[in-house]
């Protein structure tokens, strides 16, 4: 909960019989609600990938991006998250382990060891390996550029495993409780 809000929570408590409010210092309440209400915090979305083994929410529809690779093996177009022609691609690793991945632009993940160009499956871009930071489920890698000496912005993007992230509604779907059981 934002420090706004624990503050219009608790002016909230008192009686405004008791304070004489003027009717400025209700408009003002009113707009500092709001305000709390559409700050910087992530509103929840229907359109949310969840990690497959915990559910913590690992990324939005609109962070979904297409990053073509030389590399891949194959790809095709999708709809994920109600976004159509979503690109998805087949990579083989060096242990012949065949990953289909999205790509993103921001996912809430940890990453995990040195970024490294052996084997990249995106030129130029150094990888890492990425885990759910509830879990601990591979469910990625992050991609950096830039991560020469001599520049100083990195543009990063990740490749999420598609067969380790579940839609938000179909979870939900899994917990819903049959009207017949209320």
């Amino acid at each position: 909960m934002s420090t706004i809000t624990k503050i219009i929570l608790n002016v909230n408590q008192f009686s405004f019989r008791k304070l004489n409010c003027s009717i400025h210092l209700l408009l003002f309440l009113l707009l500092v609600s709001f305000l709390a209400l559409t700050s910087g915090e992530i509103a929840d979305s229907d359109e949310e990938l969840l990690c497959r083994t915990c559910g913590h929410k690992v990324t939005t529809a609109e962070h979904l991006i297409n990053k073509p690779s030389p590399v891949a093996l194959s790809h095709h177009n999708d709809t994920i998250l109600g976004k159509s022609a979503v690109l998805i691609q087949l990579f083989e690793n060096a242990l012949e382990s065949r990953f289909e991945l999205i790509t993103v632009s921001k996912a809430d993940v940890y990453k995990h060891g040195e970024a490294s160009l052996d084997h990249t499956w995106y030129p130029g871009n150094a990888w890492r390996v990425t885990i759910c930071p509830r879990c601990g489920m591979h469910l990625g890698w992050s991609f950096e550029s830039g991560t020469s000496e001599k520049s100083s912005k990195k543009e990063i993007f990740y490749g999420l495993i598609l067969e380790d992230l579940l839609h938000k509604d179909y979870v939900e779907s899994l917990l819903l409780v049959p009207k017949s059981y209320k």
